[in-house]
């Protein structure tokens, strides 16, 4: 596989190879001795700037200024041409010049700071939001989430390329990312981990609701460089705007609403900012109801759901300083089916979260890492799996069997560099995490555990010319992990100590307007979970006996990605390739036994090889009608598809995956 892969790679380098020389020509071009050189300098600092896009207009004629700021262009075309050079961060510049034979022009050029545009950039695939993609991503936000409004995560994302979900109803649908689940897909609040517990059981909700949500980020493959040894599968960051970090100087707000027929579901959002000159107040609410779901067979019971979700949050935006703190509640309470043929007795799942998140970043003018961001989020979690019996006649009788409590803690600091030699900007960055989760009752199925890890990493890039960059990172990670003991497992011991790294390596090229491609090797790092290790007995919530294997080994993923994105107009189309490579990839299979219910165990597999090939296509046509500039009556449609198709068989993944989705909106 590690071989298929860097065939691949080489295949893709090639390929970029050949057409970054093409870019910039000049033996190609008739001799004409008419050039152009200068310097790209900071127009506030007067700071010479590396790295900088340097182009003729109309032309595949270009550069990229080198670690000085310098620029050369030869043999251009004579007459009135004109330079545009860009570089994230400044504002677009354009110089016009008259080209002459056989003279060479000294053009300097100034390029003014401007704030990033990040609409179209995924945020969390790079700390330094450079722009350039090595693995497939997905962006949301605003009206496309809107569009996709449903009453979970999981069902909002489902029919993704690459992307289905795991689903116990719609509360408790969580995102699947190429076959994998659990801790394997981190799922992040603003680039943190959220402190709940969604990951280690399907009945397990994410602790915030889709309409909290004002971007929604999606990273398919290993993403372990940035975020933890875990992160096999991919990266989902939902991503709310509690610390505000732009506003108008008066008061704003937004009010949503939706409703749904399949089960009587009503669900309310609305925001308020309060900004001034350098801070911003905002509070936001979120509130759903919905009863059980209909079938044409009739209601399914036990699938109601209620949720509400409230934040108060403040912001701070001055020419060093930027940043803010927020405080967050969430409440949900949904029902799981214990039994099809005994509509009488259900589980019912109680969840309360609480988080107090911040963010700061400054500018260090004047310093190597000339930009320090931190981020944290301390989060109480309190989750009880309550089983409800109602006899007809009388009134129902609950009993917690199970409860779960968690103090969790997680933290980034991440510093930017300056560009240095043949490095673009880069980022060093150091992350702190910690959690304590008890787990109590009498239907206690695992022990409770304490995790702690903290993590260094490097994230860096380096321009090969004008149309490909080259990428490359480490993360180290120490974790200390402890079973904690509690009524049910009073004799459980565990404390192990772990050293683990991943590293990533990643090509993009853009050799024309409209066409990207992108690919990237990577290593990730898994330890077991303390239920995969530990589990003996009946996970009502699941259905299902759980079973552990103290005999389980760590997981190492390798894995490749090749993707291809084609955009023109209103229609883009990608296709994505990629091959892992698992040892010791850990499963939840049934055994064949029953114990009341049907028991599963975790087996760890010495190999896994799933291989897929995955294809989207998006199209769009947007009506206005408008009357002296003013929008009287706005459409839109849009269309598109998506398809996962295996090109090599394994059990552990699904053999395919598909949707088509067709909205229109008026």
């Amino acid at each position: 596989m590690r071989n298929t892969c860097i065939i691949l790679i080489l295949m893709v380098m090639n390929f970029c190879m050949g057409s970054s020389v093409v870019a910039n020509p000049s033996d190609a071009r008739p001799r004409t001795d008419a050039n152009v050189f200068g310097h790209v300098v900071d127009a506030t600092t007067g700071e010479h700037l590396p790295f900088v896009n340097v182009l003729i207009k109309g032309s595949r004629i270009g550069t990229i200024t080198d670690a000085s700021g310098h620029y050369m262009l030869t043999n251009l075309p004579e007459g009135p041409l004109t330079i545009l050079a860009s570089s994230m961060g400044y504002a677009l510049a354009e110089i016009d010049f008259e080209a002459e034979l056989k003279t060479t022009k000294e053009v300097d050029i100034h390029l003014a700071p401007a704030s990033i545009n990040l609409s179209g950039i995924t945020l969390t695939a790079s700390p330094t939001a450079s722009g350039f993609r090595y693995q497939p991503d997905a962006v949301f936000m605003g009206e496309q989430i809107q569009r996709r409004s449903e009453p979970s995560f999981g069902e909002m994302l489902n029919g993704q390329p690459g992307v289905s979900m795991r689903s116990f109803g719609s509360a408790p649908a969580r995102p699947v990312i190429r076959g994998m689940d659990g801790d394997r897909i981190l799922v992040l609040e603003n680039g943190e981990r959220m402190g709940d517990i969604s990951e280690t059981s399907a009945d397990h909700s994410i602790s915030l609701d889709p309409l909290a949500a004002s971007r929604v980020e999606v990273i398919r493959g290993p993403a372990s460089l940035l975020y933890g040894s875990s992160a096999l599968g991919g990266v989902i960051n939902l991503m709310t705007t509690d610390i505000p970090d732009q506003w108008d100087a008066n008061v704003s707000g937004v009010v949503s609403v939706q409703g749904a027929t399949m089960n009587n579901m009503g669900a309310g959002f609305g925001r308020v900012t309060i900004g001034r000159e350098s801070n911003a107040f905002t509070g936001r609410f979120a509130l759903r109801q919905a009863g059980d779901m209909t079938t044409p067979e009739g209601a399914v019971p036990g699938t109601s759901m209620s949720n509400y979700d409230g934040a108060l949050g403040w912001g701070i935006n001055t020419e060093r300083v930027n940043g803010g703190l927020s405080f967050s509640l969430s409440d949900q309470s949904f029902e799981i089916p214990e039994s099809v043929d005994v509509p009488e007795e259900d589980v019912e799942i109680r969840a309360q979260r609480m988080a107090f998140q911040g963010r700061f970043g400054k500018n260090l003018s004047g310093q190597f890492f000339d930009q320090a961001q931190l981020r944290f989020n301390t989060t109480r979690f309190h989750q009880q799996e309550v089983g409800i019996e109602r006899p007809a006649g009388q009134p129902a009788v609950e009993l917690i069997g199970l409860e779960y409590e968690q103090y969790a803690f997680s933290s980034t600091l991440t510093l930017q560099h300056k560009p240095v030699g043949i490095l673009a900007r880069g980022a060093l960055g150091f992350s702190l995490n910690g959690q304590s989760l008890d787990v109590t009752g009498d239907e206690s199925y695992t022990p409770g555990e304490q995790r702690f890890s903290m993590a260094t990493f490097t994230f860096q890039e380096v321009p090969l010319s004008n149309t490909l960059r080259m990428q490359f990172g480490l993360r180290l990670d120490f974790q200390n992990s402890q079973a904690l003991p509690n009524e049910v497992f009073p004799e459980v011991r565990l404390s192990r100590n772990a050293f683990n790294y991943s590293g990533s390596l990643g090509l993009n090229i853009r050799p024309f307007e409209g066409l990207e491609i992108g690919a990237q090797l990577a290593r990730s790092h898994r330890n077991p979970m303390v239920e995969e290790i530990f589990a003996d007995g009946a996970h009502l919530g699941a259905g299902v006996y759980e079973k552990g294997n103290t005999q389980l080994n760590d997981e190492i993923g390798h894995g490749g990605d090749v993707f291809v994105v084609w955009e023109r107009g209103s229609v883009k189309m990608e296709l994505t390739g990629f091959v892992n490579d698992f040892a010791n990839y850990i499963i939840f299979q049934p055994t064949g036994r029953w114990m009341s219910l049907r028991v599963t165990k975790f087996f760890s597999m010495p190999k896994a090889r799933p291989a897929y090939m995955e294809m989207n296509s998006v199209w769009g046509i947007r009506l206005q009608i408008a009357c002296r500039g003013n929008p009287l009556w706005t459409g839109y449609a849009a269309g598109g598809s998506s398809i996962m198709r295996p090109t090599g068989t394994c059990p552990l993944f699904p053999l395919s995956a598909g949707a088509t989705k067709w909205n229109m909106i008026t």
